[in-house]
């Protein structure tokens, strides 16, 4: 059993550092095309056309791609004023409970982006503007890292359920 779980969390490791990877490219492609915009308007006068729209959806990507890397670093924020001053088998209920409760919320927010994908790709909705770009695969991609954000916090919440039952037998290292 060890060996599977070993097996899946390098698995879902790999998958989430190539969230990160196109979240970094992602917001390389953001800053380059910010700053040819910002010269084409000094220089030329004139903005290019459908910059915001991309920046838009660039900014929506990024956040996303994130939120998988935030929770295998455990970056999500926290309120332990509380916690802190429990004893350790208590503070691992709260670990506990607080990765159900964001699995429960991932879950649902990737249940829902995957109908909004779905009926996206459907229709092959695309932006609107002077440089019409399809939304359908950007939606997808954000559906993917909810997906593995959400699988992530499923992964906590077990190692957390874990150690209140055996305190002793694992030490989580990410």
């Amino acid at each position: 059993m060890r060996t599977i779980a070993d097996g899946f969390g390098k698995m879902l490791s790999l998958a989430i550092r190539m969230t990160a990877a196109l979240g970094a490219i992602v917001i390389l492609a953001l800053a380059l095309i910010g700053t040819s915009d910002v010269l084409s308007t000094r220089i030329l006068n004139q903005s290019i056309p459908g910059v915001i729209k991309l920046s838009e959806a660039g900014l929506v990507l990024a956040l996303f791609l994130g939120l998988a890397v935030a929770a295998r670093n455990r970056g999500h924020i926290q309120i332990d004023i509380l916690v802190t001053r429990l004893g350790p088998r208590a503070r691992r209920f709260c670990d506990a409970t607080g990765y159900l409760f964001t699995a429960v919320f991932f879950a649902v927010w990737s249940l829902q982006m995957w109908y909004m994908t779905a009926k996206s790709w459907s229709i092959r909705e695309t932006a609107t503007g002077l440089l019409p770009f399809p939304l359908y695969p950007i939606k997808f991609i954000l559906f993917l890292g909810l997906l593995i954000a959400t699988i992530e916090s499923v992964r906590h919440l077990v190692l957390s359920v874990h150690e209140i039952y055996n305190p002793n037998s694992c030490k989580r290292k990410g």
